[in-house]
């Protein structure tokens, strides 16, 4: 009988060190064994929108490995700057959303305070990855949920305390939206002529999503597809010109990732851009602006423009931004910074008669603090005696303009 008692707690303590799957509850058992709370190894549980009401254990060791879909076609900039706590959860993120989890059940002894760190790592998740919106409806609650397993005669039964995070979209038909979407991409980058340099294939990707694809706004974002709404309906606002940026640009072979702008408590919205890097240099690139002013600024200065910006350039502060790589040029040559509209005229007069030198007709220019007045333009023409166009690529701080002769 001894022998018989001992075998069975052996059973036990097997079963709670080496499962990493568990079947469901079985109701034939009437004889329950607890196991203490602390206990066995780290768990975390999934479950899909098809399964709502059923957690699937695993052991986190057997994770930590994993490397899902979503990075085949993204970076790991932002992975890189997380803590090894962080590095882990965010595997266990990616082997949830690979496989369409909407509720995700952290044991609590994974991090100190679990509901700071994740959504952190949902975050840089998405940043790396242009699969992911950026951003994703959660939410978090501190639970236990009790993990069973059915052997024979025994129901074994081990309450998990942990961090259930609830998020939507995750969906098989969310993931079948974002595969079409791949697809998509690669045929456009299957299209680009042989030959071409990084930065040709950067400005023709820019180029494709500046003619094919509308700016708009969203109603209602929480449950939008911006990487299928970009490449597929052609109707996105700026997180779907960004992934769709970062993904074409990936499979190009063209490093990029995303980056992102968190609203104030002043402002309704955040932004967000891309990171692309040509030989071995990072420029911010904005695929959102290659939408409606685009074709207006090309017919006036009669040359093609795309945004490969400096960090000096950049508007908007960078989430993260201290950890990420530098941007420290600007793709299109940049003639001069004016910290204020005080000896502008002289500083754009003597820029235009350099350009004119050189065999170009433009000059380029940023101008910090107050934006230019009809004044400094007509002083310019007056100065030149010829008539420019003046065209305004961007008014936040600091404002860019471009000044072309017209003959």
């Amino acid at each position: 009988m001894k022998r018989t008692v001992a075998l069975l707690l052996c059973l036990v303590m097997l079963c709670f060190t080496g499962c990493s799957a568990w079947p469901k509850f079985s109701d034939f058992s009437d004889m329950t064994y607890h196991v203490p709370d602390d206990a066995g190894p780290l768990w975390v549980a999934y479950s899909s929108a098809e399964e709502k009401n059923y957690l699937l254990f695993q052991s986190v060791a057997e994770l930590d490995d994993y490397h899902s879909v979503y990075h085949e076609y993204g970076s790991e900039m932002y992975y890189a700057t997380l803590t090894e706590e962080e590095q882990r959860l965010y595997r266990l993120l990616e082997y949830g959303l690979d496989h369409c989890a909407t509720r995700i059940l952290f044991d609590l002894r994974l991090g100190d305070d679990l509901t700071e760190m994740l959504p952190r790592v949902l975050t840089c998740f998405s940043l790396d990855s242009p699969l992911v919106e950026q951003n994703i409806t959660q939410r978090y609650y501190t639970v236990t949920e009790n993990q069973v397993s059915t052997i024979g005669p025994l129901t074994l039964e081990r309450p998990v305390k942990g961090v259930l995070l609830r998020i939507n979209g995750f969906s098989k038909n969310a993931m079948d939206r974002k595969l079409e979407a791949v697809e998509k991409a690669r045929e456009i980058v299957a299209a680009l002529p042989e030959g071409l340099t990084d930065e040709e294939k950067g400005r023709e990707l820019y180029r494709y999503l500046r003619e094919n694809v509308i700016y708009s706004t969203y109603a209602n974002s929480t449950k939008a597809s911006y990487l299928y709404d970009a490449l597929v309906t052609g109707t996105t606002h700026c997180d779907g010109f960004a992934n769709a940026f970062s993904l074409l640009c990936n499979l190009a072979g063209i490093p990029c990732f995303e980056k992102l702008h968190l609203p104030s408590d002043e402002e309704k919205n955040g932004h967000t851009w891309d990171c692309i890097r040509i030989g071995d240099t990072w420029f911010n690139v904005d695929a959102a602006l290659a939408s409606d002013d685009i074709d207006a600024i090309e017919k006036e200065t009669g040359c093609f423009f795309w945004y490969g910006f400096s960090d000096e350039y950049q508007t908007r502060s960078t989430y993260l931004g201290d950890l990420l790589p530098a941007c420290p040029e600007n793709l299109r040559e940049v003639d001069f910074i004016a910290d204020s509209t005080d000896g502008l005229a002289e500083k754009i007069v003597r820029a235009m008669r350099a350009a004119r030198l050189l065999g170009r007709d433009y000059v380029y220019f940023a101008l910090k603090g107050v934006p230019a007045g009809p004044d400094v333009f007509q002083q310019v023409s007056n100065t030149l005696r010829t008539k420019l166009v003046w065209v305004l690529l961007s008014s936040t701080n600091p404002a860019r303009y471009i000044v072309r002769f017209t003959d």
